[in-house]
């Protein structure tokens, strides 16, 4: 089994809340069967158990859902700042509609490797661009604008993994499929942490409750029975997976699919 703890990249959702209802969005906000903010205690939980167990990662990932909405956020950032010498980089990406406010704000300049993703999808849907830009200008705080409307779309486009039916697939042809897929090549060694448990993709049964439960394709990370020795083998195990069961329903998130218009409402 491949040690590719020393190569992970972490996301940490913690709200399934939005203030958008995108058709194609890849967590699945719009059609969440319980939309919530995922609890301050299960978020730093879990993260404290991550980095307890490996001891690096190059990038560190706040997201939703829209993570301004979420109350505690401004409290979060205070928290994982103790584990900042095991980031190399820490964002949080926001869809340009909450003005972060001056708390947030504060918190946001605790180092120089905070730097925000700012998801703009044009002035019809993300209003508050202009004021998010110039708040975090004011603050000193590093951020970058990623343009996801118009003909020059950042990447082309979204792609479309809402299709669940069963597409009548062979192990291999699955294994084919995951192989192509962006979680294990552009998200290659990223894990997902979502409400107290890890996953190597975004489908899974925290976000969309008709998916499966195999505790093999996921680490609780609640259970204080592990060990973060048993911690690392077990994200290490997650990364090394050549399919999930979930494969069998899913188009794939791969580089060379169809590209759709970026935050269509539903």
């Amino acid at each position: 089994m491949e040690d590719t703890s020393n190569k992970m990249n972490l996301t940490a959702l913690i709200t399934s809340k939005c203030t958008l209802k995108c058709k194609l969005c890849a967590t699945y906000a719009p059609i969440h069967p319980s939309p919530c903010h995922y609890p301050y205690e299960q978020i730093t939980r879990g993260v404290e158990r991550f980095f307890n167990s490996i001891d690096h990662v190059r990038l560190f990932t706040i997201s939703g859902g829209e993570p301004l909405l979420h109350p505690q956020l401004p409290e979060m950032v205070d928290f994982f700042a103790a584990y900042i010498n095991q980031i190399e980089l820490f964002e949080i990406i926001t869809n340009g509609t909450v003005v972060p406010g001056e708390r947030l704000l504060q918190s946001l300049r605790f180092s120089d490797k905070v730097d925000i993703m700012v998801d703009d999808y044009g002035p019809e849907l993300s209003t508050k661009v202009p004021q998010i830009v110039d708040a975090f200008k004011k603050y000193g705080i590093k951020h970058r604008v990623r343009k996801y409307y118009g003909e020059d779309a950042h990447y082309g486009g979204w792609l479309d993994i809402s299709d669940f039916s069963d597409k009548q697939r062979t192990e291999k042809e699955n294994e084919e499929l995951f192989a192509r897929c962006m979680y294990t090549t552009t998200f290659k060694n990223h894990i997902f942490i979502i409400n107290g448990t890890a996953h190597m993709c975004y489908i899974n049964k925290q976000l969309l409750d008709f998916v499966s439960d195999d505790p093999s394709e996921y680490v609780d990370l609640m259970d204080d029975t592990l060990s973060a020795t048993d911690i690392k083998a077990q994200l290490i195990s997650l990364r090394n997976r050549r399919r999930l069961s979930v494969c069998s329903y899913c188009n794939g998130f791969c580089v060379d699919a169809e590209r759709y218009t970026p935050a269509e409402q539903l």
